[in-house]
């Protein structure tokens, strides 16, 4: 419903209906401010296009080669702190303007597109839609500017509008009311895809901006649990695949766990992990705890003292409950991880479709969350709560055989 005044950058004044964004710092070439950011106050609503929003541009200066940066973030409002000097700066940000670059989070840098946001003018509408298959696409007077099709957007989380009033654009105002421009066919015939990350298997030199080379890094997958980011109370073996909670009571917390690297998708599109019990304590009220996160471990602070204290992140377990952070909401759970015994098996999957689902020694436990995003990075979460005080980890595929009414769960 406008701009979020409890989280702009200090060059940035927003009007009393937080419709309207304006820089009142200096853009003078020896002392350029920046801190140009602003961010919605509400995540992005659904329409048969996608989630799109758009703005007005109501002031421009001259001489700058850059302009307006628009785009569209997964990090909450009320979890940010102090603003960046630019909005890339803000976690999983996927922003375009600048002077003709975008900032991808998933390839940690600025790609090069077709737009440059220098030669708006004042009553230029500028906008930005994500389509349900995570492709990023900027619209200028309701015609495509350009498209990345390869941008992995994740369609399904919470998704805020972003803008940073850099070089020509001093002010801009917020349309709640615009609706996403239906592409024509010539339109969508002529989409840009200016992806250039190589899969593992097909890593190539890419140029530089010195004019070098540089390697596509290979991607690493999880192969244990990260030793940096853990609960103070949990010990990891020198492997990293096996895990003790050293509390005294089980009542202790702080036994939270983060993979070390992103899950591996599997051949079905969807991505899973399991780990087995190695050790266990009686009467407690509530036990194991599995789930996922779109946060890396780099960008933890500390883990928290239970893991749906992780930013972003989808989690089952406890007492017999489930817990997502994109609603802020615990629901109800048909398994919880009191009762397990030394040797037991706990597979999570997370479909292609973002569905979670449970198994236990092969067989379904339990569906869970839904609308979990598969388009990005997923890393595993374990909890040593309550009866659970040691795990082994395992991200190798498995194949269960399990029934859920009449359809069979494929890993």
């Amino acid at each position: 419903s406008g701009f979020a005044a409890s989280f702009h950058s200090r060059f940035v004044r927003i009007s009393e209906d937080g419709l309207r964004a304006a820089y009142i710092g200096t853009k003078q070439e020896d002392s350029y401010e920046l801190h140009g950011g602003i961010i919605g106050n509400a995540p992005l609503t659904s329409t048969a296009e996608g989630k799109y929003f758009e703005v007005e541009v109501l002031r421009t200066g001259e001489g700058h080669p850059d302009g307006l940066c628009i785009g569209v973030t997964t990090s909450r409002p009320k979890d940010l702190r102090a603003p960046p000097d630019t909005m890339d700066g803000v976690r999983n940000t996927w922003i375009a303007g600048y002077d003709g670059l975008m900032w991808d989070p998933l390839e940690a840098d600025m790609l090069p597109i077709s737009w440059n946001p220098s030669t708006l003018r004042a009553g230029d509408r500028v906008g930005v839609l994500i389509r349900t298959g995570g492709e990023f696409a900027v619209y200028v007077n309701g015609e495509v500017a350009f498209e990345r099709a390869g941008a992995h957007v994740p369609f399904a989380s919470p998704l805020f509008g972003v803008c940073d009033l850099l070089g020509q654009c001093d002010e801009v105002g917020l349309d709640i009311e615009a609706l996403p421009p239906k592409p024509s066919s010539e339109t969508i015939a002529n989409r840009e895809d200016v992806s250039n990350k190589a899969t593992p298997a097909q890593a190539e030199p890419v140029r530089n901006s010195g004019g070098g080379e540089r390697q596509v890094p290979m991607e690493a997958f999880m192969s244990g649990f990260d030793g940096r980011k853990l609960g103070y109370r949990v010990q990891l073996s020198e492997d990293r695949l096996a895990a003790t909670y050293t509390g005294q009571t089980g009542l202790e917390l702080h036994g939270g766990l983060v993979g070390n690297h992103s899950l591996q998708r599997q051949a079905s599109g969807g991505f899973y992990f399991a780990v087995e019990v190695t050790k266990v304590r009686a009467e407690m009220m509530d036990g194991l705890t599995l789930g996922v996160t779109t946060t890396p471990p780099h960008e933890l602070s500390d883990m928290p003292d239970t893991i749906d204290g992780v930013q972003d992140c989808w989690t089952a377990g406890y007492d017999g409950q489930m817990f997502d952070s994109s609603c802020d909401r615990w629901t109800d759970l048909a398994w919880h991880g009191r009762d397990l015994s030394v040797g037991d098996q706990i597979g999570l999957q997370i479909t292609e479709e973002g569905r979670m689902v449970l198994f236990q020694n092969g067989q379904l436990a339990a569906q869970a969350h839904q609308g979990i995003p598969t388009n990005v990075p997923l890393y595993a979460l374990v909890d040593l709560l309550g009866a659970t005080d040691g795990v082994g980890a395992s991200a190798r595929p498995v194949t269960f055989f399990g029934i859920w009414g009449a359809e069979r769960f494929k890993i």
